[in-house]
Order: C-alpha cells, then structure tokens, then sequence
C-alpha cells in the first residue's frame, strides 16, 4: 500500500511520528485481539499472538520506506532508505524537496493472520531557511545621522511567509501581527514575481484578495517604489476577485465572478485576425458559414470591426471555440452595469441631429460610422464603428461599446407575446408595458423591448440597441423579434467565460 502527502512549500525537513492502528484476524480458529496504539519499535514487531497460542511469536514484520520527490506525483521517488520495525524517526537527513512520499509493507510469519493498517500519523514541520530581506528605503535618515520632529523611518521587507513582525523602539519591543490583522495589502510594485503586472495585483495578507485593475495606469516612479494613477474616470481595482481574466477580458464582480471580453467579438482563424470581415466584402451571412467551416472563433480585440452577420447558433460556436460561451442575459445585463456603477455617458445634442439636446449624447456611445467615425469599409453598408473606437462609451469596468454600434446576441431564446396587438417598441415602467416613452419609463431609461405580435416561439434575445437608435440604444434595450439563425449586418456578439 502506498500512501503520499504533500507539501507546498520548496525547502521541507521533516520528522516523522508513527502512530499505528492495526488489526489482525485470525482466519481459522478465531480468538480475541486487541487493537493496539504503537508508540515506539519495539512495540511494533512481535507484539501480536494468539491469545490461546502464547508460544507464537514473531507473526509481524512492519516495514518503512521514505523518498522525497519534486514531482507531484514522486515519479521521480527513489525509496532508497529502509526503516524495518521503526521508532519514532528523525528524517532530516532527507533531502528538502518539494513533496515526500511513504510506504509500508507487511510480512508474517503466520499465514493464518491477515495485517490492516488503518492510520498512520506523521508531524512534520516546514522550515524557512530564507531569513527576511529588510531594507531602509529612500526618505529614511541616514544611519547615525540623528533626526528631530516628524521623520519618515522607510521599511521595505521581502519576505515569502510573512508571519509577525517585531521592531525595537526605545527599548521596547512592539510585534504586529501581519497576517492576522491585515486583510488587504496591495504594494503596487508590479513584482513579476509574484504574477503582478500592469493590470494585475496580489494582495499580500492572508486572505488573497488579488485585484485586477481597469482603467488606472502604473508607473514606477511612486513615492515608494511603483504607484497606479487614477484620473477619475472609470478607473478602479476590483478585488475578491475568484478569478483571473485572460487578455482581452474583464472581470464582473456579480454573479459569483465572472469575466467577460471587453470589446465587441471579431473573427479570428488560426491565431490571425480576419481581415475581409473589415471590408465592404463582408456582406452577407456565406462569409461567416464560410469562415466558420475553416475554424473560425471569436476574440475580443480593439480597432478592429466587429464581427456581423452571423446568427445566434455560429456566435455560440465560435465562443466555445474561443474556450469560452455566449453570455447569458444576466452576465450581458451584470456587465452593463445594472447593479453597479451606470454608464458615465455625458449629456447634448448628437452632431447628426438625430438626438435632442439632453439626451444621451449619440458620438459618446451609438457609434453611427458615417458620422462618428469616418470610416470608410464598413462591412455590408452598415455603419458600425471599429470595436472600442469611443473612449466615453465604456462601462466602470472598462468594457465597451455595449450601447450602440451593433446589437449582441446572448444566450437566451423565448416564447414571447406582444404586449399589444402589433409589433412594436414597448416601454416597461415598472409594473406593465405601454407603447409611449413617457417620464413614466424613465426607471428604465427609456430604453424599450421590441415585441413581434402574437406568440413568438423561440425568439432569441438581442441587447444594446444599433447606431441608428440613438437615445433609444441602451444597457436596457432587448429585442425579440429575431430567430436564432436570423443575421444583418446590425447584429454582433460577445463571449463570457467563468
């Protein structure tokens, strides 16, 4: 039998207790014997007899084999040390690795008896052979050089398992308890190291409240060591954070976490961005059937244009393909900031004159390309701008173009009735639908539902609204009237991943 335990830290010296229950059965004349707690060698070797038969002795051998390993799975073992009958042993001459393993055999002299080992106790302690890096930093007076008033002592300590720290002041010792009082520490150095980078950061205390940043930029040149700035806009870092997101993706602290792609999903074959879906070319649904047939997949990149005409069935696939899925309604509606911070659109008249002075302002976040844009090779005459292309169109975040541009597909299909007797946008209030666009909707801004009339089986869902809605394009704005293979040049997707 081969049992292993392991350990997490690189450098281990162990000490092992052996603490053994075993049981034997006597398989021919049975005989009462008693389970037995082993404390030391002796113990462990000849102790069982048969209670009739006193005159039997040595009816069991227990033998040890120890091996430290760096595998995970000790492939590497190498069960070079024997311990026959063993007493409490000091393995410290084991070399410090990474993971050790065990395994014990049993021999009898009686053929008759049938030995179990049912538990095996063994202590073991790690042992930190790498003393603290301490270091006085910049702003801290120089060495015997005396100081009045207020001053800046600067501590810079590098250490793998912070536990408590001590300093002397005046003779009196004052210890803070690092890991038990601290429940955020975020140094903002960008430590390779330790999985930092521009838009990652690791939480030093013990509750591993690592942060993903949007929207703040690092410099290295902070009052100690590197610092993020924040300008005020959509600028943050989220933390008990369960995951983090890859490029092109952030992370949405609802839902149990999530993430989510930042820009709107384009057509990507082969590592490669596919750029005929960024020409006038693209100009029916036979271009995406024909890049789907060649592996295509979504991927979530700015500057480019986002991919259209393609139905809810192909934007499913080509996110699976991506190692992700197309988001559900509440991930898209979580994302779009329902329950967090709301878009940061500003206010006035659309330079195109399709919206009124006080509405939300159509060149922050609808991105009509004729207008907004100047972009020439919009696919299919439509007038989408490329992904991201409006800085003030972007969610707390920093997810974009989620109002406007093109409608998203998510992963829902419905039956629906229209609420009235004929297709058309329908306002809910609060409590019911109604066909006008009255202060009463202002709950929802505004935004509608467009409804087919009668039952609709298995309509599926679209979000955001299209550049040429205008005010009427927003974080609420769903339409229903499409089926799952329905495609336009007006209709998108993005991809979601947990």
């Amino acid at each position: 039998m081969t049992n292993k335990k392991e350990g997490t830290k690189s450098r281990i010296t162990l000490k092992i207790v052996f603490t053994l229950i075993l049981f034997i059965f006597l398989l021919t004349n049975l005989h009462f014997i008693s389970a037995i707690t082993y404390q030391n060698g002796t113990d462990i070797y000849g102790i069982y007899v048969d209670s009739g038969n006193t005159n039997i002795t040595g009816a069991l051998n227990l033998t040890f084999q120890f091996t430290t390993c760096s595998l995970s799975d000790c492939s590497d073992a190498n069960f070079s040390t024997v311990y026959t009958n063993a007493t409490f042993s000091d393995l410290s001459s084991l070399n410090n690795a990474s993971y050790f393993q065990y395994r014990a055999t049993f021999s009898t002299e009686n053929q008759n008896y049938t030995p179990y080992l049912f538990n095996t106790t063994i202590d073991y302690t790690y042992l930190d052979t790498s003393y603290p890096l301490i270091d006085f930093a910049g702003g801290t007076p120089a060495n015997n050089s005396g100081a009045t008033g207020n001053f800046t002592i600067n501590v810079s300590i590098t250490e793998e398992n912070p536990a408590n720290m001590t300093y002397n002041w005046n003779g009196t010792n004052t210890t803070i308890p690092v890991l038990d009082s601290l429940l955020l520490m975020l140094n903002f150095d960008n430590i390779s190291a330790l999985g930092e980078n521009d838009s990652y950061v690791v939480d030093a205390s013990k509750e591993g409240n690592n942060g993903i940043v949007s929207g703040a930029v690092w410099n290295s040149t902070g009052k100690y060591n590197g610092a993020f700035e924040f300008d005020g806009i959509n600028d943050g870092i989220n933390v008990h954070q369960r995951i983090q997101c890859p490029a092109g993706m952030v992370y949405i602290n609802k839902l149990n976490g999530y993430c989510i792609d930042q820009y709107e999903a384009s057509v990507w074959i082969n590592g490669v961005w596919n750029s005929t879906s960024n020409t006038s070319t693209w100009a029916s649904a036979t271009w995406t059937q024909s890049a789907i047939a060649t592996g295509a997949y979504a991927n979530s990149t700015p500057n480019v244009y986002p991919w259209v005409y393609v139905n809810q069935t192909d934007a499913r696939l080509a996110c699976q393909r991506a190692g992700k899925h197309l988001c559900t309604d509440a991930e898209w509606l979580a994302a779009a900031n329902i329950n967090g911070s709301v878009y940061n659109l500003p206010t006035g008249a659309d330079t195109n004159n399709k919206i009124p002075a006080g509405s939300i302002d159509a060149t922050a976040c609808v991105q009509y390309e004729a207008n907004d844009c100047d972009w020439a090779n919009s696919p299919g005459a439509g007038d989408a701008c490329m992904t991201g292309s409006h800085s003030n169109c972007v969610s707390a975040e920093g997810v974009y173009d989620m109002v406007g541009n093109v409608w998203e597909w998510t992963n829902e299909t419905v039956d629906t009735i229209a609420p009235g007797a004929s297709s058309a946008w329908y306002y809910f209030n609060g409590t019911g639908f109604q066909t006008s666009t009255s202060s009463a909707t202002t709950k929802y801004g505004n935004d509608g539902t467009y409804f087919l009339a009668n039952t609709n089986t298995g309509r599926a869902v679209g979000r955001g609204g299209r550049w040429t809605y205008g005010a009427g394009a927003g974080p609420f704005c769903a339409s229903l009237s499409n089926a799952p293979t329905g495609t336009d040049s007006s209709v998108g997707f993005r991809c979601c991943s947990s």
